[in-house]
């Protein structure tokens, strides 16, 4: 492992048990400090944070306070991730208000599963936690990351409030997610990064730009006759989260349905659904993701 991924790595695990070992109401401004001071050193994230926010809002928005107010609110959510690590139900529970909860029990109720879409906005993990917690039965179809520890911490993390883990990666990983919904769960799909392997995307919109985005979740819909519901889990003010779940994403599969088509419009709705949260919390989305291809040079400042 390079020697910067290692420093990255070591940095995560300090912060995770830093996060989970102060009270609260200390640990959140501390790292949203934190998440400032990372913001002036990481030059490379806070340049491609700053050029996708004007991307997006324009060239007269001020680009600089935007981002540093990302990463505040990243520092933030790092807290309660890692608190996870020991919250009990309870006390989870207290922290979120659910909006449209009612969707969610009606489509697992159909007994073709559920296709959970969302997007790196506010806190996943602890809504995937909530879910868990409430008796969901919920599968997160995730990546590898850099480092094989944090992949066993987190995929620990998620096993101890009842949610499990597949990864791409893993042999017979389409199989696999067929079975989950043929059992009625839920399977839990991030789809607002950006796909470089042209077979397995679609060309959609996404906050008024061109890109280039997965249709997994419009395939598996098709294939399975599962329920698509987009949803997010964001900060609101006093530190407390907002889980909201939308109206089922509608999706066609009868004899002689343009299936490329069908996808599209599904694929493209999911996005709006993922915009609209992005829209409602734009500080708390991950800004610092090269989405739109754009790139930025390794130097220089902003």
């Amino acid at each position: 492992m390079p020697f910067a991924q290692h420093l990255a790595s070591e940095a995560i695990h300090a912060a995770m048990a830093l996060g989970k070992s102060l009270p609260r109401s200390v640990a959140l401004p501390l790292f949203s400090a934190g998440g400032a001071a990372v913001h002036l050193l990481e030059g490379r994230g806070r340049r491609m944070a700053q050029t996708n926010l004007r991307h997006v809002f324009g060239a007269g928005t001020d680009a600089r306070a935007l981002s540093r107010q990302v990463y505040r609110d990243l520092g933030r959510n790092v807290v309660d991730l890692a608190r996870l690590e020991t919250h009990s139900g309870p006390s989870l529970t207290e922290m979120v208000s659910t909006m449209g909860w009612n969707r969610l029990e009606q489509a697992l109720a159909r007994g073709r599963g559920v296709i959970g879409v969302t997007g790196h906005i506010g806190n996943w993990e602890l809504m995937a936690s909530y879910l868990g917690q409430q008796g969901v039965p919920l599968t997160v179809l995730a990546s590898r990351l850099f480092n094989p520890s944090l992949d066993d911490r987190l995929t620990k993390l998620r096993r101890r409030h009842g949610v499990r883990t597949l990864y791409r990666s893993e042999p017979g990983c389409l199989r696999k997610t067929l079975r989950i919904l043929d059992r009625g769960e839920m399977l839990g799909i991030v789809m607002d990064l950006r796909t470089r392997a042209r077979t397995q995307g679609i060309d959609s919109l996404f906050l008024g730009h061109p890109i280039r985005t997965v249709v997994g979740p419009a395939r598996l819909a098709a294939r399975s006759g599962a329920s698509i519901l987009p949803m997010a889990c964001w900060r609101t003010p006093g530190d407390r989260f907002r889980l909201e779940i939308d109206a089922p994403v509608p999706w066609e599969n009868e004899p002689g349905t343009n299936r490329e088509m069908s996808w599209k419009e599904t694929t493209d709705r999911c996005m709006e659904s993922i915009e609209r949260y992005i829209l409602s919390a734009p500080t708390q989305w991950v800004w610092m993701h090269d989405r739109w291809g754009l790139g930025v040079s390794q130097s220089g400042s902003v």
